[in-house]
């Protein structure tokens, strides 16, 4: 099962995901990850988000930026394979969270906070079915959640999981 993680820099996607994670795995369930970079190279170190979602718990976690990527920290220079290629490396896993890939077809939870925003997500992409933002009373009919309704948004991604909708 596949959910992204998805908005713009500085809404606090990488802090949901790996909390997210941290969460489902207490929860007894294996998560793997992929994280996308739109930086190059030196993204990929053994510093800042980089390894976040490792340390939370994701196996395997992989690092994707445009000239390199990483897997559980080996590096693989060169252009990364297609997202749905990775997907390949997730056969033991309950559950991949996808943090970037906006145009990506699979389910997603947008992340906002209005001081950073870009223009909404939501309205654009039928894939996007919640979002949490700092702002809940303006997205209308989509589920919404604070940032810290960790809880409540894994137990809605459960829920999917269950339903088999993810």
């Amino acid at each position: 099962m596949l959910i992204g993680i998805i908005g713009w820099k500085n809404a606090g996607k990488t802090t949901l995901a790996c909390s997210l994670i941290r969460t489902l795995t207490q929860q007894g369930l294996r998560v793997g990850s992929i994280k996308h970079s739109h930086h190059g190279l030196s993204a990929l170190s053994t510093q800042g988000d980089s390894i976040r979602h490792k340390e939370a718990g994701a196996v395997p976690a992989i690092l994707i930026a445009a000239d390199a990527w990483m897997i559980d920290d080996r590096l693989q220079v060169g252009c990364p394979p297609p997202l749905d290629d990775m997907l390949v490396k997730f056969s033991d896993v309950d559950l991949v969270l996808i943090e970037g890939f906006k145009a990506a077809t699979h389910a997603k939870i947008e992340v906002r906070r209005e001081a950073f925003a870009g223009a909404p997500l939501a309205p654009c992409d039928a894939q996007i079915f919640a979002i949490v933002t700092d702002s809940p009373d303006r997205y209308g009919p989509l589920v919404h959640f604070t940032h810290n309704e960790i809880d409540a948004i894994a137990e809605l991604i459960l829920a999917r999981m269950e339903k088999g909708s993810a």
